[in-house]
């Protein structure tokens, strides 16, 4: 999906038992917007869980390079740039009981084979709307603050270096390895500057290897910084020089970003 953009585009679908979705590799990398949840995604489950309170929390800024990083548009979701742990729930305000009783009815119906009765909440009770409202209290409350702290940096990155804000996707490289759970996105513009995203999905340290670039490259963004709410570990080599076999050590579910030096600012 990073470097095309949709993930079905023709092949099977084990859960549809067919070939599903056509090829977007040659639409422009502007007509999409690449985004971590969205309001219907959480909505439409029962408790309205966020990605905060899904995952761990080096998981959940990884995730966070990962969508301003990528050759789309960002979307994010109302309070995802502090992390918020509220949840978003499917809640309405409707004044006919019978479209009220409807729409419950509807909900269990077609959420019913994933979810037990119990795990349901009433859309129309006052109180599964107030459950949902943003806690703007959080903005300054650790882990909180370091979450906003690592967006801002991001979209400041994003913003100010064109190898990271243009949509090029045929200017972007994927290096990913299944097995040990490692990727690498090559970002670059057509004035020559590049970018490398180098990511370990994985809970171990792991050393990834780098592609042979034909920049020096110095580090921008570590998502272990202390300044992110990080351990402050082992912190990845300032420069990659360019040389064959190069590789960028990172503990688990940590993210770096590199600039090439020659990297422009955008206008």
């Amino acid at each position: 999906s990073i470097g095309e953009g949709f993930v079905f585009d023709w092949r099977y679908s084990r859960y549809r038992r067919r070939r599903y979705g056509s090829s977007s590799k040659n639409r422009p990398g502007e007509q999409f917007g690449g985004f971590i949840q969205n309001h219907d995604q959480v909505a439409n489950t029962s408790r309205g869980k966020r990605l905060s309170s899904l995952v761990a929390f080096r998981q959940q800024k990884l995730a966070a390079v990962l969508t301003l990083c990528c050759p789309f548009l960002p979307l994010l979701f109302m309070g995802e740039e502090y992390g918020e742990t509220a949840p978003f729930l499917f809640f309405t305000s409707f004044e006919d009981p019978q479209l009220v009783d409807a729409v419950r009815e509807g909900r269990k119906q077609e959420l019913g084979a994933h979810y037990s009765e119990s795990d349901f909440v009433d859309p129309q009770a006052p109180a599964t709307f107030d459950q949902c409202k943003l806690e703007w209290s959080k903005l300054s409350i650790s882990p909180h603050a370091e979450v906003l702290r690592l967006y801002r940096d991001l979209i400041s990155l994003r913003k100010q270096h064109a190898s990271l804000g243009n949509c090029r996707k045929d200017l972007t490289k994927i290096q990913f390895d299944e097995h040990v759970k490692t990727l690498v996105i090559e970002r670059a513009d057509s004035s020559g500057t590049g970018a490398l995203v180098v990511c370990n999905f994985s809970p171990k340290p792991q050393s990834v290897p780098i592609p042979n670039a034909t920049q020096v490259h110095r580090l921008a963004l570590w998502t272990g910084d202390p300044g992110y709410g990080g351990s402050g570990g082992q912190r990845p080599a300032e420069i990659l020089n360019i040389s064959p076999g190069s590789q960028v050590s990172l503990a688990g579910f940590e993210g770096a970003i590199y600039l090439s030096q020659g990297s422009t600012t955008q206008r």
